[in-house]
């Protein structure tokens, strides 16, 4: 069992978004963190952002961050081979 934590890429996380986070590490839950609406970022945007997410959830260890878009697809394959290995194992 994994759990997929959606938080979006153009915004530092809410407060919702950090109790959650501290629930499921405090908890023993497995999780990633799906950083969605990543293709909304231009180049420059997207490595400010994704450097900012990740020190404001500094807290969480060794937990992957998967930039994701549904408009182009980006981290989907990579959600997907995640979502394969669950069910196999």
């Amino acid at each position: 069992r994994m759990v997929f934590q959606l938080i979006d890429s153009r915004h530092k996380p809410t407060k919702d978004d950090i109790d959650m986070l501290h629930f499921l590490q405090d908890n023993g839950f497995s999780f990633v963190i799906v950083l969605t609406k990543i293709d909304k970022l231009k180049a420059k945007e997207r490595q400010n952002n994704i450097e900012m997410l990740k020190s404001e959830m500094a807290f969480v260890k060794d937990v992957p961050m998967i930039p994701f878009s549904a408009e182009n697809g980006e981290g989907v394959e990579t959600v997907r081979d995640l979502l394969e290995k669950i069910n196999e194992g």
